[in-house]
């Protein structure tokens, strides 16, 4: 007995059986009223962000790494790419061809401003 008695205590000191035990309790929220489950899934969200606020990351002991260091490790490139310039014939032909003069006049309004850029 005292065996059960001390894995169910270890197993209350874990983070995930209290997010585990709000969540059950909420999900069995489904079969009262509307109001009452929509107050229960409230409060079930309320006590999981507290659960989480109040108990330790077990992660948090990790060092922390940046993104170059990881990069670096992996032979990963961070550099990013410019995206392609925007076709704005293309985007135009495709608004006129469909009748969305709206779309058009805003595709030129944009052609004239990127022309104007320096």
């Amino acid at each position: 007995m005292s065996k059960i008695v001390g894995w169910i205590a270890a197993r209350l000191k874990e983070r995930s059986s209290w997010l585990g035990i709000i969540t059950l309790v909420t999900a069995a929220g489904v079969k009262l009223s509307p109001e009452m489950t929509e107050q229960l899934i409230t409060i079930g969200g309320g006590l999981a962000g507290l659960v989480l606020t109040l108990t330790a990351d077990p992660r948090a002991n990790l060092a922390p790494t940046s993104v170059a260091a990881i990069a670096a490790a992996t032979g990963v490139s961070t550099s990013v790419a410019a995206p392609p310039p925007r076709d704005f014939k293309a985007e135009l032909n495709l608004a006129l061809e469909t009748n969305d003069y709206m779309k058009a006049n805003s595709i030129l309004a944009e052609m004239a401003q990127s022309a104007t850029k320096p």
